[in-house]
């Protein structure tokens, strides 16, 4: 074998470009064709590729894979990217019926990705064992370095009250060629570092990942927020503490903890206390001096005690933190009181599309099967809602609105 141009791998993969390099080898094959045997050399020299989703350049990839018969084949890969290597070493046994392989990945700084929201480094110690069918991977991955900076998604439109999302049967055949197991622990370096959605901090701490077959993954370690500071309402607050923890559970549900502060004067400090998991977190806020929590939000959000003097758009503000800080979370503890109490619907805040400053409390019920009503009552600003929806069959409802806004609407829905 002796290819020169390998520019035709560009037609197999979309995400190759760029690729350069050659392919020599001299094999002599042996045995039948159930169980064929090579001896001899393959060997990738020079070679030079571009990836297109992790947006990055390997080169000076050079790899040998050495066949001696008897016995498994060696393989010996190594390449550059950024200004780091990975090295590949192991043997391959391609000629029993259940194919195995026992895989070293090591590297220094080897940058895998380059894109303009996560640009990252990594130095991996890994260990790849292929047997029976079943892969396990273990060892070590450390990122001495990396920028994280998620793109900003602003001015977006809520969904629909009443849209349903029907996501497409995702069909798992739990064959044996398929099973595989993990036990990677991931190390963040001195020099890790967010910047997105207001927050900007360095990252440290690490992280034991865990995975089985038939399990989720889980998650123990912890990961620390250093010299943090996040910017909410205009305001910057100076993140005291922030970790988020894995006591073992799965890994997409860790605990979180953070306390972010703000000294609007010598003698005053403010702050908010956040602990929970990320889907139900709690907040809380603090102050020294100890005061009433509408005089710790005007603190917090306006930088001054709350006074009858309050402009249109600090009105606005202090709306939407007391719903970000007072409110987060009550949704769904209202959605437990309402079955106990008997109702239908009982929720706390603004509907979808609608502005902080409309959150209401609202209680709905069945009347009948086909009846339905409900009633509102703004939080922040006066006024009611009372809605009646009657179902007349065949797909359509009337439903009626009077209020702050009065009308009717005749509604048709077409479920599959």
């Amino acid at each position: 074998i002796d290819l020169q141009d390998l520019r035709f791998l560009q037609l197999l993969s979309a995400e190759l470009s760029a690729v350069s390099g050659s392919i020599r080898g001299d094999l002599n094959w042996s045995g039948t064709l159930q169980q064929p045997r090579a001896q001899g050399a393959l060997k990738l020299q020079d070679a030079a590729f571009a990836l297109q989703t992790p947006d990055i350049e390997i080169k000076q990839f050079n790899a040998a894979l050495i066949s001696q018969t008897p016995g498994p084949m060696q393989l010996e890969a190594r390449a550059r990217s950024g200004e780091g290597t990975i090295e590949l070493a192991g043997d391959i046994d391609l000629e029993s019926a259940r194919p195995s392989a026992d895989l070293r990945i090591r590297g220094e700084s080897f940058q895998a990705a380059g894109l303009p929201e996560l640009k990252a480094w990594v130095s991996p110690d890994l260990r790849l064992k292929l047997a029976d069918r079943h892969l396990d991977i273990e060892g070590e991955l450390l990122v001495p370095k990396a920028r994280i900076r998620p793109i900003s998604i602003e001015g977006g439109i809520a969904p629909s009250s009443d849209q349903i999302i029907v996501q497409g049967a995702q069909t798992q055949v739990a064959t044996a060629s398929q099973t595989w197991a993990a036990d990677v622990t991931l190390k963040l370096g001195e020099d890790v570092r967010f910047d997105g959605y207001g927050l900007k901090t360095d990252l440290t701490g690490s992280v034991r990942a865990i995975e089985k077959p038939g399990r989720p993954q889980r998650g123990r370690g912890e990961l620390q927020l250093v010299d943090g500071r996040y910017k909410a309402y205009g305001q910057n607050l100076k993140i005291e503490t922030g970790r988020l923890l894995f006591n073992g559970g799965p890994l997409s549900e860790p605990a979180v903890e953070l306390r972010a502060l703000r000294k609007p004067t010598e003698d005053v400090e403010v702050g908010v206390y956040v602990r929970g998991t990320l889907d139900e977190p709690e907040f809380s806020l603090f102050s020294t001096p100890a005061m009433p929590r509408e005089r710790q939000l005007s603190w917090l959000v306006l930088g001054r005690p709350l006074d009858s003097a309050v402009a249109g758009d600090e009105r606005a503000m202090l709306s939407n933190a007391a719903l970000s800080l007072g409110l987060s979370g009550t949704d769904r503890i209202a959605q437990n009181i309402s079955s106990g109490l008997g109702l239908d619907q009982l929720s706390i805040g603004a509907a979808p599309g609608e502005d902080a400053e409309q959150a209401r409390l609202t209680v709905g019920k069945y009347l009948s099967p086909k009846i339905y009503v409900s009633y509102g009552v703004g939080l922040f600003q006066p006024g009611q809602v009372f809605k009646l929806l009657y179902d007349l069959g065949r797909g359509f409802k009337l439903a009626t609105e009077s209020g702050v806004h009065s009308g009717g609407d005749l509604l048709y829905s077409l479920e599959r």
